[in-house]
């Protein structure tokens, strides 16, 4: 449909415009849809039309405009995600956790570390009461032990400061 001839012909030309309208309304469509690299492709099969080039450049210039936008968001988020994994595996559960109440709510990965950080949350507070008992009863190295591991979790939390204090 782009041939020379075709382009020429006046039925060739209304078909042209035809098409480079419907690529616009899918580009449009993908666009809403966030699905950016679509809606860029039908922009270009749109472009070989030669026809409403002011209109494609316009959505072109959106469609990037909102396709950086959301990779900046997205790369933000990820900086977040990857901070709070360093900060929770590095034994600051505390500081990761605060980093995280922070995060989108729909993200499958900032889901899958708030789990581990309430699992870990979970294990420390066994471990912190593990001592405490172990403590009660004089087995001081078996206690240490457990402040030890439990550091090794969240090294700044109240209860494990209080233990190391006590032991």
């Amino acid at each position: 449909a782009t041939a020379a001839d075709v382009r020429e012909h006046r039925r060739g030309a209304a078909v042209l415009a035809s098409l480079t309208e419907r690529f616009m309304e899918r580009a449009r469509n993908h666009y809403r849809a966030d699905r950016f690299t679509e809606a860029l492709m039908d922009l270009d099969r749109a472009d070989a039309g030669g026809v409403m080039k002011e209109e494609l450049a316009e959505l072109r210039q959106q469609v990037h405009t909102v396709m950086g936008e959301v990779r900046r968001r997205e790369n933000a988020r990820d900086q977040r995600v990857d901070e709070a994994r360093r900060r929770i595996e590095g034994g600051s559960l505390a500081a990761g956790r605060r980093i995280l109440e922070h995060a989108s709510q729909d993200n499958a990965a900032v889901e899958r570390l708030r789990h581990e950080a309430e699992k870990r949350m979970g294990d420390l507070q066994q471990t912190v009461e593990q001592a405490e008992q172990l403590l009660g009863h004089g087995q001081f190295a078996a206690a240490a032990e457990r402040v030890v591991r439990a550091k090794r979790v969240d090294a700044h939390h109240a209860a494990v400061a209080g233990v190391e204090a006590r032991l």
